[in-house]
């Protein structure tokens, strides 16, 4: 589990569930670093990341924001 604190105080979480997958879990956030690496904007790394929050339910990541 990873557990992120923004600087407003919300708390998220990235968990792994039974179907986790780590060769594809490594395969998505590469393409999420390549497109970071890519950007040329704050708007654009944003979008790289949220990439990587928006399909890792894909390769067994659970992503929860409350």
């Amino acid at each position: 589990m990873v557990i992120a604190v923004t600087n407003r105080g919300n708390i998220t979480y990235l968990v792994k569930s039974d179907v986790y997958d780590r060769k594809a879990a490594i395969a998505l956030l590469r393409l999420a670093i390549i497109k970071n690496n890519q950007a040329h904007n704050l708007k654009e790394k944003q979008e790289a990341c949220d990439y990587f929050l928006n399909n890792c339910y894909t390769v067994g990541l659970v992503f929860d924001d409350h």
